[in-house]
């Protein structure tokens, strides 16, 4: 949970991969208002069914997050997850398992005397 509330909480600069086909968030679910659920919890709940991990060919195990960020199935990760690989296997909150490539990485964060559309 402390990896997705990170994830999720981070400002980041990473990659984006596609998968062919629709991806979908998990549908939300009514949450209940008591004073031990913080907004953060709130939307932790809400966007978790947008998290996917990052499966390494080599060892068959998750090396990294990421979170889907539209219906076309593009998704954000730091850079570091997929390092320089360009396929992956994505594994979705219901534990299916879609393969992926990297579409662009961006190594340093604009604004620091670096182009943005470097790959």
């Amino acid at each position: 949970m402390m990896v997705r509330f990170g994830l999720l909480t981070a400002c980041c600069i990473g990659l984006l991969c596609s998968r062919p086909g629709p991806v979908h968030a998990q549908e939300e679910k009514s949450l209940d208002s008591t004073d031990r659920i913080t907004p953060i919890v709130k939307v932790v709940q809400k966007c978790q069914g947008s998290v996917v991990a990052f499966i390494s060919a080599k060892t068959g195990k998750v090396t990294g997050t990421g979170v889907i960020v539209d219906g076309s199935g593009v998704i954000v990760t730091n850079a570091h997850v997929v390092g320089k690989l360009k396929t992956w296997k994505i594994q979705l909150i219901d534990r299916s398992e879609v393969p992926a490539e990297v579409v662009k990485v961006i190594r340093e964060r604009p604004g620091r005397g670096q182009d943005p559309d470097r790959s």
